[in-house]
């Protein structure tokens, strides 16, 4: 499994949002890093990204994992939307503390590396 970004990413991106504070004592982030990775994978579908990794691609997964540090890991039952340094979001009824999630900032960010169209080869079927 392949991921686009480092601890060392993770802790530029928390301190870019202005939670040095965070960037300390980083908690094991191969999960997370991988989580996030997989998104931008999705995302980029059906291209790949390009090898060796652009820098932009690492800064979108260092921003998705950096922000899901900077979130509350509880929520209280009655909390419904949540904005932290420019991130935000709204949880349903009985969820919990999302992921990390592309925005469309984010998509938009990616946006050069991803395959405007594909192409299937048409042959005919008579002969």
């Amino acid at each position: 499994m392949t991921t686009y970004a480092n601890a060392s990413d993770v802790a530029a991106a928390l301190t870019a949002m202005g939670r040095a504070d965070l960037a300390g004592d980083l908690p094991p982030l191969d999960g997370l890093l991988a989580e996030a990775s997989d998104l931008v994978d999705g995302c980029l579908y059906p291209s790949t990204a390009p090898t060796p990794t652009p820098g932009a691609i690492t800064r979108v997964v260092a921003a998705m994992a950096a922000a899901v540090l900077a979130r509350p890991s509880t929520l209280l039952p009655e909390t419904q939307s949540l904005t932290a340094d420019g991130f935000g979001v709204t949880f349903t009824p009985g969820s919990g503390s999302p992921g990390p999630y592309l925005t469309a900032a984010l998509k938009a960010r990616l946006r050069p590396y991803r395959l405007g169209m594909a192409s299937v080869a048409m042959e005919s079927e008579r002969f």
